[in-house]
């Protein structure tokens, strides 16, 4: 076999991205304290690191879980809706009876 016949190498899938790479990513925006808070109070795992020029290597994060983390907080983080206009949770009705 030639090296022209070799078969591409998969594709990584598997995306990860630094806190910083998140947040210009994100929209509506975070910044960099706030998604680093919650990263931290959630205990969401790093994936890696990726080196920086000067300094300790960044951590990563999986991008599919940062994307579900945003969306799930961000009804509490946009200011032109209050609180009280969100949807109520809803949970199973159980009969008690």
């Amino acid at each position: 076999m030639s090296e022209d016949d070799q078969p591409a190498p998969a594709p990584d899938t598997e995306a990860e991205w630094t806190i910083d790479e998140a947040i210009t990513f994100l929209d509506p925006k975070l910044t960099r304290r706030q998604l680093a808070d919650l990263i931290t109070t959630l205990k969401i795992r790093s994936c890696g690191t990726r080196p920086r020029p000067v300094g300790r290597p960044a951590l990563t994060y999986d991008v599919a879980e940062i994307m579900r983390l945003h969306s799930a907080i961000m009804p509490w983080l946009l200011p032109d809706k209050p609180l009280g206009m969100l949807p109520a949770p809803t949970l199973p009705s159980a009969d008690l009876t």
